[in-house]
């Protein structure tokens, strides 16, 4: 229940402990035996029905995490049988909401290149749906990353196409605060 618990909040864990001594203290001042069984179906019920639920969430977790990293193989999957479309691609990541697709050569990624992809564009496709849809696309034999600010798409980025990805360390395209002229998605 403590791993479960949001941030490892060890406050949460002593008060279920105190609760318990609480619930034994107040037993015991009553009673001159101790019914371990009793105690626990009758006075510890609310931490059972609290363990069960914690039970169920963590096996929820589970399967949402055993679902991820199917879905993550998958793709792995598809990127290595695919032929690559490009050789590099440049991957500029600003924040949660925008990002940059440029080739080699520092140029944006063609309309043609990605093959319709931008069509989804739409209010129901999710930026980073779009982003790993359209690198998987143009299938490229590298990818740079140039993260500005760090998302949740930088780590499936590199989990679908491990040994093809570098992480720029810095570099003039890290350091531009503005994206304009080849900024390929923005939600607005």
């Amino acid at each position: 229940m403590s791993n479960l618990d949001e941030e490892g909040d060890i406050g949460k864990t002593l008060f279920r402990h105190n609760q318990i001594l609480a619930e034994v203290n107040q037993y015991m001042e009553s009673n001159s035996r101790f019914y371990l069984e009793g105690f626990l179906r009758f006075r510890l019920k609310d931490y059972f029905k609290e363990l069960e639920f914690s039970i169920e969430r963590a096996v929820d977790n589970f399967l949402v995490e055993q679902e991820y990293n199917e879905f993550l193989r998958l793709l792995r999957y598809f990127v290595e049988v695919q032929e690559p479309r490009i050789d590099e691609v440049h991957v500029l990541i600003k924040d949660k909401q925008s990002f940059c697709l440029l080739d080699e050569e520092r140029q944006p990624i063609s309309q043609n290149q990605l093959q319709g992809v931008l069509a989804e564009l739409n209010e129901e496709v999710d930026y980073e749906d779009l982003l790993l849809s359209a690198l998987i696309t143009i299938s490229p034999r590298s990818i740079v990353l140039h993260v500005i600010n760090k998302t949740g798409i930088v780590d499936t980025i590199l989990n679908v196409f491990r040994e093809r990805v570098k992480v720029c360390q810095g570099c003039d395209l890290c350091k531009q605060p503005q994206l304009t002229g080849v900024q390929i998605w923005r939600k607005d």
